[in-house]
């Protein structure tokens, strides 16, 4: 059994993390201040930031509670607005199954901002790269959290308009884009990703093409594997 250094292991999670995590202090922040607005207290916002732990989704599920929406309604959008996270994790299935009983958290503690760190993420040699794949769950989980929390607690007595904060997740995750794009040679699932979602945003329009360009990338991407296995190979070979 191949000895780890765990105290390597954790800093190294941590590192690959603090970005999201500042992230999601801010964003989970704003969720926090949307819920002491519309009246609810720091617990309903714990629970729903640990148990919902989707930035969009929350944001989008504060008017539905303030208007009551029917809880059937609301799982219906959270099953299109999340459906996605699908997708993201059918390449990591046998990724996660080495967690063991802490499997089916690995599947739910996986938004966007952490599949990017499990896409990007380089572990040395002394890291155990499954602790470090749940510390980075578990630290972009709880900054999601406790951000929400202060949102709740302080967002009222700020002296500053919160309006566009939210931005910054979607600044954080061209940031991840970007990384990717350096670090990766082989580029063909970006193009695919963004052909399959242009084409997808004129058919479908802006409210309704997620879902459908990420089923065709996943085909594409699927049809196309052995072909961007051998460019890859052979880009490892040269090196």
């Amino acid at each position: 059994m191949q000895g780890y250094d765990y105290r390597k292991t954790f800093s190294t999670a941590l590192k690959q993390s603090a970005p999201i995590m500042f992230a999601y202090i801010v964003v989970g922040f704003t969720f926090g201040a949307m819920m002491s607005e519309a009246g609810y207290t720091w617990i309903h916002t714990v629970i729903a930031s640990f148990f919902t732990y989707s930035g969009s989704m929350q944001i989008a599920m504060v008017p539905m509670m303030v208007y009551h929406t029917s809880l059937p309604a609301m799982a219906v959008a959270t099953l299109l607005i999340n459906s996605r996270y699908m997708f993201y994790g059918i390449g990591f299935a046998e990724r996660f199954k080495r967690q063991g009983i802490l499997y089916p958290y690995m599947i739910i503690a996986f938004p966007d901002e952490v599949y990017g760190i499990f896409c990007s993420n380089k572990h040395p040699s002394d890291v155990d790269p499954d602790k470090c794949d749940l510390w980075s769950a578990l630290l972009c989980h709880f900054a999601w959290t406790f951000g929400g929390l202060l949102g709740v607690l302080i967002g009222d007595n700020l002296p500053i308009s919160l309006e566009g904060i939210d931005f910054a997740a979607t600044a954080m995750f061209v940031c991840i884009t970007v990384n990717q794009w350096t670090e990766y040679k082989n580029h063909i699932p970006m193009y695919i990703g963004v052909v399959s979602g242009i084409v997808c945003l004129l058919v479908l329009g802006p409210d309704n093409f997620i879902l459908p360009s990420l089923i065709v990338s996943l085909i594409v991407l699927l049809i196309m594997k052995s072909r961007m296995t051998a460019i890859e190979e052979k880009e490892a070979h040269h090196e």
